[in-house]
């Protein structure tokens, strides 16, 4: 698995390249579709479950054997979830962007496009496939890249959620004032992880910055581990995707 996150991004490169070659902002044809909802994180808010929509990992293959998007998307919702991680990267998570489509009409919670997100390209056609909110993963982008992908989001109304592993990463992400600020548990060089990795980076963090904690996260009592370190929310996928009644998993999750 080492230099996977680099073999992914690369594999993008290759696919799409062509497409980030030829696209021009000024030509852009927006979507007809409601503007962006915002993400309901920061002071005031309630601790936020993003629930994700996740049909494979690299490491562990097929997580769900009956997948479903727009069922999941459902379950989500009645269970509580502030808002719902649609997973689109198509070689090594077995995702697709037509995942969007279907939970985009079975809720309104907000839909955050989870991806390796290079160019300004993807964020145009995030807006266009009805996300509301984008990761961008700041070991895939340079200083530049990620000031001009936060710039197109800018210009959308999409929110941002930018993904940190290492504490030497934070200082370049805080300068471009990220929504949300995701601390992942997973080294995405070789995916192992280490759930309470966030809570050790947490405090360097400025208190107005909502923080997400994500991956490797399957118990309440984690849950109310974060709160007391004051995390905004969690983002919750392998979990509740492998579970056979992820409704009644995430139930647990919120109120136990």
């Amino acid at each position: 698995m080492e230099n996977l996150l680099k073999t992914i991004c690369n594999r993008i490169l290759d696919e799409e390249g062509h497409l980030f070659d030829l696209f021009d902002p000024d030509e852009f044809n927006p979507a007809k579709r409601r503007p962006p909802r915002p993400v309901p994180a920061g002071p005031g808010s309630e601790f936020l479950f993003i629930c994700e929509i996740k049909r494979a990992s690299p490491v562990k293959g097929r997580l769900c054997a009956n997948f479903e998007p727009g069922k999941l998307a459902r379950q989500y919702e009645r269970a509580g979830a502030g808002a719902i991680s649609v997973i689109t990267e198509k070689n090594f998570f077995r995702g697709s962007v037509e995942h969007l489509l279907p939970v985009r009409r079975q809720t309104n919670l907000p839909l955050l496009r989870k991806d390796f997100l290079i160019h300004p390209q993807q964020v145009y056609s995030s807006y266009n496939l009805g996300a509301d909110f984008i990761l961008l993963i700041a070991a895939c982008l340079g200083d530049d890249q990620l000031k001009e992908m936060v710039a197109a989001a800018r210009l959308l109304n999409l929110s941002v959620m930018i993904e940190i592993h290492p504490a030497s990463e934070l200082e370049r992400v805080l300068s471009v004032n990220p929504d949300l600020l995701a601390i992942n548990n997973r080294n995405l060089d070789d995916f192992s992880v280490d759930s309470r990795h966030s809570l050790a980076i947490k405090p360097l963090v400025p208190e107005e910055i909502p923080v997400i904690s994500a991956s490797g996260i399957n118990s309440a009592a984690q849950i109310r581990e974060l709160k007391a370190a004051g995390f905004a929310g969690a983002l919750i996928g392998e979990h509740l995707v492998r579970s056979s009644e992820p409704e009644k998993t995430l139930r647990r999750l919120i109120h136990d």
